[in-house]
């Protein structure tokens, strides 16, 4: 539909909607606004300024007087400046976006479990990574691609792919921190152990803090060595052999 004969053809190419920055712009110079003034409003509507964007509506209803526009122009002009300020993209920022999203709906769809490996190890970077894992592999598992839990002799420090799904990075578990150095420690530790204790020692030896040890107990990744009992049971008994001496754990 027309909005109004002077800015349709700006406007022709989203069918009358303003979708993009420039199309303010040129609606502005319609009006009788120079680019550069049309470039001002441009960077207002950028950076969000609605203090800013409150100045040009004076300036608006004058340039329409002074260019002998009716009113409801300005009115119209207003209005879509106002609500671009609360969002709005540049035409060149939309391409891009829209480029990308297409190339990754392929990828999505022709290597599922490579776009969601990719996705996880991507969640280090990002606020609140534990609660996008849980968004992630809930997705999934709508491409049947499920997200195995870490395990000390199958998990890498980071997410890894395994057959067709992927295993949980033991970076990503909460509590482990020092990458390089824990990856240091956890590569001397993976070894087989007969009893708690002697997993235990074996941790010390590979230089895991009580702290790590706990989290990798609290995890599961221990969870492969079979031990008796609940997880929570033997964090508990973990923190207790810490706190005895070297004599001490001879008598246990």
């Amino acid at each position: 539909e027309s909005v109004h004969p002077i800015v349709d053809d700006v406007l022709a190419e989203t069918r009358g909607i303003c979708v993009y920055q420039e199309q303010v712009m040129g609606m502005f110079n319609k009006i009788g606004f120079s680019l550069e003034e049309g470039e001002l409003i441009r960077r207002c509507i950028g950076k969000k300024d609605l203090v800013k964007i409150k100045d040009w509506k004076v300036k608006i209803y004058d340039k329409c007087v002074e260019s002998k526009l009716p009113r409801e122009l300005g009115d119209l002009i207003w209005k879509i400046v106002s609500d671009s300020a609360k969002y709005q993209f540049g035409k060149g920022h939309s391409a891009s976006y829209s480029a990308i999203a297409a190339i990754l709906l392929y990828y999505k769809q022709k290597y599922p479990t490579e776009f969601y490996w990719s996705c996880l190890v991507e969640t280090k970077n990002k606020p609140n990574p534990l609660e996008r894992i849980d968004k992630i592999s809930k997705e999934m598992l709508i491409y049947g691609i499920k997200l195995l839990p870490p395990d000390l002799f199958k998990s890498d420090i980071d997410f890894k792919i395994e057959d067709k799904n992927v295993r949980f990075g033991l970076g990503g578990i909460k509590g482990i921190s020092g990458i390089g150095k824990t990856l240091e420690s956890l590569n001397k530790f993976r070894t087989e152990h007969s009893s708690k204790l002697e997993l235990l020692e074996s941790a010390k030896l590979s230089g895991l803090t009580i702290g790590v040890v706990s989290a990798l107990i609290s995890a599961g990744v221990l969870d492969s060595i079979g031990f008796k009992g609940t997880r929570a049971r033997f964090a508990l008994e973990a923190q207790g052999y810490n706190l005895l001496t070297d004599k001490e754990k001879k008598l246990v």
